[in-house]
């Protein structure tokens, strides 16, 4: 959960994360469903290069997650790929499980305390304003806010 900056990525790397160059991770860090068997714990992850994650990072590592190069992720920011409601009753007639992979790509921007949930893909050159739950994807050089996320009108 803590350790130097400069330790972070290549750690990921020796435990099957694909991580791209100059890429900074701030700690602290929370992987959540990165248990493996065979020690690869961290293989849901690819980073591409020149990208920048804030303290307080939250991975869920059920699915995979895709961050292509010259992303910026804000603090506090979670990525769920998946959702399940364990023992509760609601579980199977109104919260069923899901599970999908989530993509962010080139150039986008995720601001600080973000919820991004599992399916979603935010779009290239994208920005995401700090707060925002993002259960839809988004257009490429599109501005989101809100809760849920929705578009907004830049003026």
């Amino acid at each position: 959960m803590f350790m130097p900056t400069q330790a972070i990525a290549p750690t990921l790397r020796a435990y099957g994360a694909t991580i791209g160059e100059r890429v900074r991770f701030r700690s602290p860090l929370v992987f959540h469903n990165s248990e493996s068997e065979h020690g690869r714990y961290y293989e849901n992850l690819a980073v591409g290069d020149d990208c920048y994650f804030g303290r307080e990072l939250f991975l869920d590592l059920q699915d995979k997650i895709t961050i292509e190069d010259q992303v910026t992720i804000s603090h506090r920011v979670m990525i769920l790929t998946h959702t399940d409601a364990g023992t509760s009753p609601l579980k199977d007639k109104f919260i069923p499980t899901a599970q999908a992979p989530v993509v962010i790509r080139r150039g986008a921007y995720i601001g600080a305390n973000v919820t991004i949930l599992q399916g979603v893909e935010i779009g290239e050159e994208s920005i995401v304003g700090a707060g925002a739950v993002v259960t839809r994807s988004v257009a490429p050089a599109t501005v989101v806010v809100g809760v849920p996320a929705r578009v907004s009108v830049v003026s």
